[in-house]
């Protein structure tokens, strides 16, 4: 028997609305000094916080992403971990 709850934190919907929450997706991004650069946007995203909603197997989808083997290594921890990012976060060093 399974159970599936969904939780959204308080005021989510109305964030949403005023924009203080952004939701975007995108095949390709990356990182700048003022944010997060998305596909297809003319400017930079000013964020203070990039929540990766990743789905299955989202620790491969996340080592996936990154081109430097270094942050490959340190993006999920170690490969023995079974759910290395379930409410965790993505190494500081990236």
């Amino acid at each position: 028997v399974t159970c599936l709850i969904a939780i959204t934190p308080k005021d989510h919907y109305k964030r949403l609305e005023e924009g203080s929450i952004i939701l975007k997706k995108s095949k390709t991004f990356s990182f700048c000094k003022e944010g997060v650069l998305v596909e297809g946007e003319s400017s930079p995203i000013k964020s203070d916080i990039v929540i990766f909603g990743t789905g299955f197997k989202g620790d491969q989808k996340i080592t996936n992403m990154f081109t430097s083997e270094y942050f490959q290594s340190i993006a999920v921890g170690p490969t023995s971990s079974t759910v290395p990012l379930y409410r965790e976060c993505i190494h500081p060093k990236i």
